[in-house]
C-alpha cells in the first residue's frame, strides 16, 4: 500500500530544504522522452556541505513497517576538475521522524533517526553526460515498527551530486484469501521477519472447524503456516473452496472432506443435503448402523420347529428362518405355555421347567426342556429377532405343541438351609406343586464332605426335615429324591451346608481404611502435605476422641500408628485393645493392676499410678501432634523407656518439629501439662483446631526450637558417653550413614567443621528430604548446645 509517490506528484509536494535555497532545488528534466521533476543537490564545488531535504508529514495509517524505494543518480566526483578540495561525495544519508502532529516548516535536525548511508551501485561519470547515458540506482530501506501516527523522512547532502527521481514509500500487507474453506481478511505484514501475525479464518457457508482455522502473515507480505481447516457439514461436500449441498439419492454422514455417496439399498431417495437416507417402509436401521450400510428387516419366522419328547425332557429343533432380514445378527428366544386337557385351563410355564440353555438371545437352532409335568400338553414359540425387530410392530414366530404322558416321579428342584446348631441341620424342598399330590416320601442322603463314601439316609413324609447328631463346624452334602409308588424320582442337585461351632465366634467389622496406620502413611508421604491438611488431620483424630470421652471410654493406647487413614485423608481411631469404659463421673479413673505401658505415649501419672483418665488420652493426643506435624518421627527418638521417663519427670518435652505452627506447638505443650486438671479436654481441643482451620493465617507463625526446653538428643555422644570422634561413626548413631559421602566430598570431613554447618549448609550437600534435614538438624543442634556448655571437647 503505497503512502507516498514522489514521482506521481508532479513537483507538487513543496518538500522543505535547509538552507533555503542553496542546497536541494526542485527541477525539471527529461527522461525517457518524458518531462519528470527532481530534487537535485550538486554543491561539490563550494567547500563542506551539509543540505537537508524533509518530507511534508505523512500519515501512516495501519502500517508498522514502512519500506522506502529510493530513485537516484550520482555524478561521479572525479568529473569535476578541483572538487572542492577534497570534499566531494558519493553517498547520502536518508534519516526519518516519528510525530504524532504536523510541525509544518519547524525543521529540528535532532528528532531524526538515521535510517543508512545510500550509496550507489554505479555512478555516472563525465563520458555518460556525452552519451547522455544516466546511470540510474534503486536502493530499498525499512523502518519499523512505527509507533506514532505519522513520520517525515530527510535527506542529508554532505557534499554530492545527487538527483532524487522517485520516491515511493509503502508497506506490506498480505491479501485476502480465501484458502482450506476458510476466508482470512487483508492483513498488515508484521513488523519484522521474526514477528508472525496470526490472524483466524472463517469457514465458508456449510462448512465447520475442524481446528480453529489460521494462517501467519510474514513481514513480506506472504501467508505461512497454515493451521487447522474447515470441513463441510453433513449433507455437503467440498467443491472447489465451497461446500455444496449433496444432490437428492445422495448423501454425506460426517464432517469430513469426504464427497457424496448414493443411498444405499432398501432406502427411498434423499432430499438435497441430505446427511442419511430415509429407510422403505418395513426396513429399519439400528442406532450402530453406518448410514452407508443398506436398510435392513426383521427376519422371517424359524423353520421346521419341532419337539421330541422323552419322558420328562424335550428336545426342541429348529433352522434359520429363510430371510434374516439381510443381517447377520438373528437371535432366538424361547416362550412356553402348558395346558391342562381336562380343564381346559392355560397358562405360561412356571419356573419348574429347566432349559438347558438361557430362553433369551439364543445363537444356535436347538435347546433342552426338562422338568415338564406328565399329562399335561405344551406349545412352545420360537421367536427369531435381529437389530431392527425392536422397531417392527410384526414378530416373527414359528410354534410347536407336544404331550408328556410320562409317569416318573417329581424332582426336587432346590434344597435350602432353613437353621443350624452346632449338631443339627434344618433343611426344606420344593417340587412343582401339581406333582405334590404324587409324593409318598422323600429320601434325604447326607455325608461329611471329607467322607462322601459314608452316607445316611433319613426319610420323611414332608418338603422339611432335621438333620440330627452332627459333628460340630463340619460340612456335610446333602442329595433329595421323591418317592411315588412309580418308584423313585431323580436325585436333586447336591447341596453343601456346614453346621456351627460349638463356640460362637465373636467378630468385628471395621471399615476399610485405604491408606493403612498414620505413623506409616505419613513417613511414606513425607513433606507432601500443606499445613491446613495435617491440622485436617489432627482435627479429625480429635474429634474421635472427643466421642470415646463423651462416652466415657478411656483408650489407654492413642497413638498415631493406632490412627487408620482412608482414601480422603480422614483419620479414625481404632485398636481399642486396651479400651476400659469409666465410670459415669467426670474425675473417674481405671487402673490397672499390670501388663505392659506405651511408655512414649503415655502420661506420667499413668506410668507412675497406672491410672488412665480421658486426661491420660490428652496427654498421648499430644504425642500424635507431634508425630503428625513430624511426620512420623519417633517419639523421643533412640532414648530408652527409663531415660523418657526421667526427661518427662525433670520438666523436658518434645521440640517443636521444623516447620511447625506455633499456635499447634502451644497445644501440645498444654495437652503435656504435668498436672493432668489442667489439660484442655477432647470438645476443647476440636474447638481450638477449627477456630485455626477457619483462620488459616494464625497457622503462618512457626514455633522456635529453644534448647531450653529440649530433651538430650541421641546424637551427642556415644552409648558410652564418649563424644564422637568422627563423621561416619556420629551419622551412624542417627541412622543417616548414606550421607557420609556428602558429607565428605562437601569438606565437612571432621566433627570440628560439622558443628560449624547451618541448616543450609544441610541442604546445600544433597540433603533433600525434609525428614532427614530435621533429623541431622536437631542432632547436630544437640552437638553446638554441648560443646556451647563446654560439655564435648573436640
Amino acid at each position: 500500500v503505497v503512502l507516498l509517490d514522489f514521482a506521481k506528484a508532479q513537483g507538487e509536494l513543496g518538500w522543505l530544504t535547509q538552507p533555503y535555497g542553496k542546497g536541494w532545488d526542485l527541477l525539471q528534466n527529461v527522461l525517457n522522452d518524458s518531462l519528470i521533476y527532481i530534487y537535485s543537490v550538486c554543491n561539490v564545488l563550494e567547500g563542506e556541505q551539509e543540505n537537508w531535504l524533509r518530507t511534508n508529514w505523512i500519515y501512516r495509517g495501519v502500517a508498522q513497517r514502512i519500506f522506502i524505494e529510493l530513485q537516484f543518480t550520482v555524478r561521479d566526483c572525479n568529473s569535476f576538475p578541483t572538487a572542492g578540495g577534497g570534499s566531494c561525495k558519493e553517498t547520502f544519508n536518508l534519516y526519518y521522524a516519528e510525530s504524532d502532529v504536523d510541525y509544518g516548516t519547524n525543521f529540528q535536525k535532532r528528532q531524526f533517526k538515521k535510517i543508512d548511508t545510500i550509496a550507489p551501485d554505479e555512478i555516472t561519470v563525465q563520458d555518460d553526460f556525452a552519451s547522455r547515458n544516466v546511470k540510474l540506482n534503486v536502493e530499498v530501506r525499512s523502518v519499523g515498527p512505527l509507533r506514532r501516527k505519522g513520520f517525515y523522512l530527510a535527506f542529508q547532502d554532505l557534499g554530492a551530486c545527487v538527483a532524487l527521481l522517485s520516491v515511493r514509500i509503502y508497506y506490506k500487507r498480505c491479501p485476502a484469501v480465501l484458502r482450506g474453506m476458510a476466508r482470512f481478511p487483508e492483513t498488515v505484514a508484521g513488523v519484522d521477519s521474526q514477528t508472525l501475525a496470526k490472524v483466524q479464518g472463517t469457514c465458508v457457508e456449510e462448512a465447520v472447524a475442524d481446528q480453529a482455522p489460521a494462517l501467519h502473515c510474514n513481514a513480506d507480505g506472504e501467508w505461512l503456516v497454515p493451521i487447522g481447516e474447515c470441513l463441510c457439514r453433513a449433507g455437503y461436500e467440498k467443491v472447489g473452496e465451497s461446500c455444496q449441498a449433496c444432490p437428492p439419492g445422495s448423501f454425506k454422514a460426517t464432517v469430513s472432506l469426504s464427497g457424496c455417496q448414493p443411498c444405499p439399498p432398501h432406502t427411498l431417495p434423499s432430499p438435497a443435503a441430505a446427511a442419511a437416507c430415509p429407510c422403505q417402509d418395513g426396513f429399519f436401521r439400528a442406532p450402530a448402523d453406518p448410514p452407508a450400510d443398506p436398510c435392513t428387516r426383521p427376519p422371517s419366522p424359524p423353520q421346521g420347529v419341532t419337539a421330541v419328547g422323552l419322558g420328562a425332557t424335550v428336545q426342541l429343533r429348529w433352522s434359520p428362518p429363510a430371510d434374516p432380514g439381510g443381517r447377520g445378527d438373528v437371535t432366538y428366544s424361547i416362550t412356553c405355555e402348558q395346558c391342562w386337557p381336562e380343564s381346559g385351563e392355560c397358562r405360561p410355564c412356571d419356573g419348574g421347567v429347566r432349559y438347558s440353555q438361557t430362553p433369551r438371545g439364543l445363537t444356535g437352532t436347538g435347546v433342552t426342556v426338562t422338568d415338564l409335568e406328565p399329562h399335561v400338553n405344551y406349545t412352545f414359540t420360537v421367536e427369531a429377532r435381529n437389530g431392527v425387530s425392536t422397531y417392527s410392530h410384526h414378530r416373527s414366530v414359528a410354534t410347536t405343541t407336544i404331550s408328556v404322558n410320562q409317569t416318573e416321579p417329581p424332582r426336587v428342584t432346590s434344597v435350602s438351609l432353613d437353621g443350624r446348631t452346632a449338631t443339627s441341620l434344618v433343611l426344606s424342598w420344593t417340587v412343582p406343586p401339581r406333582q405334590q399330590s404324587r409324593v409318598w416320601k422323600y429320601e434325604v442322603t447326607y455325608s461329611k464332605k471329607v467322607d462322601e463314601n459314608s452316607y445316611s439316609v433319613l426319610r420323611c413324609e414332608g418338603t422339611s426335615v432335621t438333620l440330627p447328631k452332627l459333628s460340630p463346624a463340619t460340612a456335610y452334602v446333602v442329595r433329595v429324591q421323591a418317592l411315588t409308588q412309580d418308584g423313585h424320582g431323580a436325585y436333586s442337585p447336591q447341596h453343601e451346608f456346614e453346621t456351627l461351632p460349638e463356640d460362637k465366634p465373636f467378630m468385628i467389622i471395621t471399615e476399610y481404611m485405604e491408606n493403612g496406620a498414620l505413623d506409616k502413611f505419613l513417613r511414606e508421604k513425607e513433606g507432601e502435605f500443606g499445613v491446613i491438611q495435617l491440622v485436617g488431620m489432627l482435627r479429625g483424630i480429635a474429634a474421635g476422641m472427643k466421642y470415646l470421652a463423651n462416652m466415657n471410654y478411656v483408650h489407654r493406647d492413642l497413638a498415631a500408628r493406632n490412627i487408620l487413614v482412608n482414601s480422603n485423608l480422614v483419620c479414625k481411631v481404632s485398636d481399642f485393645g486396651l479400651s476400659r469404659v469409666l465410670e459415669d463421673d467426670p474425675e473417674a479413673t481405671y487402673t490397672t493392676s499390670g501388663g505392659k505401658i506405651p511408655i512414649r505415649w503415655t502420661a506420667p501419672e499413668a506410668i507412675s499410678y497406672r491410672k488412665f483418665t480421658s486426661a491420660s488420652d490428652v496427654w498421648s493426643y499430644g504425642i500424635v501432634m507431634w508425630e503428625v506435624m513430624s511426620y512420623g518421627e519417633r517419639p523421643y527418638w533412640e532414648l530408652s523407656n527409663h531415660e523418657v521417663m526421667k526427661a518427662i519427670n525433670e520438666g523436658f518435652r518434645l521440640p517443636a518439629p521444623l516447620d511447625c505452627p506455633s499456635a499447634i506447638y502451644q497445644l501440645m505443650m498444654q495437652c503435656w501439662q504435668q498436672e493432668r486438671s489442667r489439660r484442655p479436654k477432647f470438645a476443647d481441643i476440636v474447638s481450638i483446631l477449627d477456630k485455626l482451620i477457619r483462620a488459616p493465617e494464625s497457622l503462618k507463625a512457626l514455633a522456635d526450637f529453644d534448647p531450653r526446653v529440649s530433651i538430650r538428643l541421641p546424637s551427642t555422644s556415644g552409648s558410652e558417653g564418649v563424644p564422637f570422634r568422627s563423621v561416619p561413626e556420629w551419622l551412624e548413631s542417627i541412622r543417616m550413614p548414606q550421607y557420609t559421602e556428602h558429607f565428605m566430598a562437601s569438606g565437612y570431613s571432621t566433627i570440628e567443621k560439622v558443628l560449624q554447618m547451618t541448616t543450609d549448609d544441610i541442604k546445600k550437600i544433597g540433603v533433600r528430604l525434609p525428614g532427614h534435614q530435621k533429623r541431622i538438624a536437631y542432632s547436630l543442634l544437640g552437638l553446638q548446645e554441648q560443646v556451647g556448655a563446654g560439655g564435648v571437647p573436640i
